[in-house]
C-alpha cells in the first residue's frame, strides 16, 4: 500500500513515481493499494489499472495520529504486506510511531532535512535565515520528514548521490536501505523524431532556484550569438522566492532585451507538455540540485537529447548514453547545448540513446521486479 498526498491527478514528480509503480506492480500481479488525499470530483475509492485508490483523508490531516490509525486498519483490513510512504510530507512519521506488524518502508525523494537540497535554493547568503525561519514555521513537517528519514524498516533513494548526501550528512539510517530508480513508461518503440522548423531548447520544471533558473539569461545571450532564431521554452509554474517573490516576474526582468526569445508557458498538462517535448530539439536542465528528475525520465520516453546537471542524480541516468552532465554554471554546458543544437544526426542518435536507457533501466517492469527481488532479500 502507498500512503501518498501526491497522486494523479496531481502530477508531481512523486505523484508520477507513485502512479507508475503502483501500476507496475498491478501489471505483474501483485495486489496494490493507494491510500492518496481527496479530490474534488474524483471518486473516494476507484479500481483502477494501478490497483485500489482510497482518497480517504484531507490535507489538513497530515501527519495526525489520528490517521495514521485509519491508514493502518486500511492496511490491515486488506492484508496488506508493506506500506510505503515519501518522506516529503513526513506522512510516514506517525506511521512509523505506531505498534504495528506491517513494515513501513520510506522513499527518500527529498525533503527539508536533506541539507544539499536546502543549499540549491540558495541564491543570496541572506535567505538562509528566511529559510531557517519557514523551517521554524512547519516544524512539524521538518520534523516528521527526519523522522521517516530515520526509523522507516527500509529506507530507499532513486539515486546513488542521494544516498551518499544523506550517510555523509550524518542521519541514523536504516540498516536496510538500498538505491532503487524511479520508472517511466514507455511505448513499445522509440517515437519517430519531430522538431520544430526553428533551434527550441526545453526547460521544464517549476520555477525555481534549485532547478538552475537564475542561469538560464545567460546561455540564452550565449546561444542567440550562436542560433539568431532559437528558441527557449520555460514550461512550468510560477513560484516566490524568500525575499525575492515571484520568480516568473524576476526572471522576466533579467532576461531583458531577450525577451522575443522567450515563451513562459505556465504549468502544462500531460498532453500539452507531450507536445512541447515533440517539438523541442533538446531538453536543458541545469539544475542546482535534483534528486532524480522525472523531466529527464520523460525526455528518455519522447527519444529527446538532454544537457544535463551534474548536481543530484543525471549524471547516474546519464551514464551510458550520449549525453552528458556538466556543470550547468561552466563553458562546458554551454559547449555541450551547441553541440547538440548544430548537428542534427548528433541529436537523433543521442535521444535514440536516452530511449535504449529507460527501456533497459527504467521501465516499470524492471523497476518493480529489482523492488521486490531487492525487499524479498532484505525480508528474509
Amino acid at each position: 500500500m502507498y500512503v501518498s498526498s501526491a497522486y494523479p491527478p496531481h502530477y508531481t514528480g512523486i505523484g508520477a513515481y507513485t502512479y507508475n509503480m503502483a501500476r507496475a506492480f498491478s501489471a505483474l500481479g501483485h495486489q496494490v493499494f493507494v491510500a492518496t488525499s481527496r479530490v474534488e470530483g474524483c471518486p473516494e475509492t476507484e479500481e483502477s489499472e494501478a490497483g485500489t485508490i482510497f482518497r480517504c483523508y484531507s490535507e489538513m490531516e497530515l501527519r495526525s495520529e489520528g490517521l495514521a490509525r485509519r491508514l493502518m486498519r486500511l492496511a490491515r483490513e486488506n492484508r496488506v504486506d508493506l506500506i510505503e510512504c515519501a518522506d516529503f510530507l513526513g506522512e510516514g512519521g506517525p506511521l512509523l510511531r505506531l505498534p504495528r506488524d506491517i513494515p513501513v518502508c520510506i522513499k527518500a525523494h527529498n525533503s527539508g532535512p536533506v541539507r544539499v537540497g536546502r543549499e540549491a535554493e540558495v541564491l543570496y547568503s541572506w535567505q538562509r535565515w528566511m529559510q531557517w525561519a519557514a523551517i521554524l514555521r512547519n516544524w512539524q513537517q521538518f520534523k516528521e520528514e527526519k523522522y521517516s528519514i530515520e526509523h522507516g524498516e527500509f529506507l530507499i533513494t532513486p539515486s546513488a548521490r542521494l544516498m551518499r548526501e544523506l550517510e555523509g550528512q550524518g542521519f541514523r539510517l536504516p540498516k536496510k536501505r538500498f538505491v532503487q530508480p524511479n520508472p517511466i513508461v514507455l511505448a513499445p518503440a522509440a517515437p519517430d523524431v519531430q522538431e520544430s522548423a526553428a533551434p527550441t531548447v526545453l526547460f521544464v520544471g517549476r520555477l525555481a532556484i534549485g532547478k538552475g533558473i537564475a542561469l538560464l539569461p545567460g546561455l540564452l545571450r550565449e546561444l542567440v550569438d550562436r542560433f539568431p532564431d532559437i528558441r527557449l521554452v520555460v514550461a512550468g509554474g510560477d513560484s516566490y522566492a524568500r525575499g525575492i517573490g515571484s520568480l516568473r516576474r524576476w526572471l522576466g526582468k533579467r532576461f531583458g532585451q531577450l525577451v522575443d526569445h522567450i515563451e513562459f508557458t505556465g504549468q502544462l498538462g500531460r498532453d500539452e507538455l507531450k507536445i512541447r517535448f515533440e517539438s523541442a530539439w533538446l531538453l536543458i536542465a541545469p539544475s542546482l540540485w535534483d534528486t532524480f528528475p522525472t523531466v529527464v525520465l520523460e525526455a528518455m520516453s519522447h527519444a529527446k537529447p538532454v544537457v544535463g546537471s551534474i548536481h543530484g542524480g543525471m549524471p547516474e541516468m546519464l551514464e551510458g548514453t550520449l549525453c552528458h552532465a556538466v556543470d550547468p554554471g561552466s563553458a562546458a554546458f554551454l559547449q555541450e547545448t551547441v553541440r547538440l543544437l548544430e548537428d542534427r544526426r548528433l541529436r537523433q542518435a543521442a535521444g535514440h540513446s536516452m530511449f535504449l536507457k529507460a527501456r533497459t533501466n527504467y521501465a516499470p517492469e524492471v523497476v518493480a521486479g529489482q523492488y521486490i527481488e531487492r525487499l524479498t532479500e532484505l525480508m528474509r
